[in-house]
């Protein structure tokens, strides 16, 4: 006999563990899904805003999340100006934690 128990994490896992009444319990935990956009400076050259971005995804690893997907969408004008500049460099990224 199985019993399901809600339990908050950040990762989704699956976890069967005997309890002190000797009854399998199931753990689920679901992932969560974000997407986050960054947006870079236009005045950097394609080697910094690699770097950059490498900094961001290890600073994300190390907290745990995982880089699902990543997506350039170049060089956008923006809404409103950040910094006096209209158009900056926008990266996509889906990470699942």
């Amino acid at each position: 006999m199985y019993r399901f128990v809600e339990y908050f994490s950040f990762s989704y896992k699956l976890l069967t563990f005997a309890d002190h009444f000797g009854q399998k319990t199931k753990l689920i935990t679901m992932l969560r899904n974000y997407e986050t956009v960054f947006i870079l400076n236009p005045v950097l050259s394609d080697e910094q805003t690699k770097e950059a971005v490498s900094k961001f995804t290890a600073h994300l690893k190390s907290n745990g999340a995982e880089i699902v997907a990543s997506e350039s969408w170049g060089l956008k004008k923006l809404a409103y100006p950040i910094q006096k500049k209209e158009k900056w460099v926008l990266l996509l990224t889906r990470i699942q934690r």
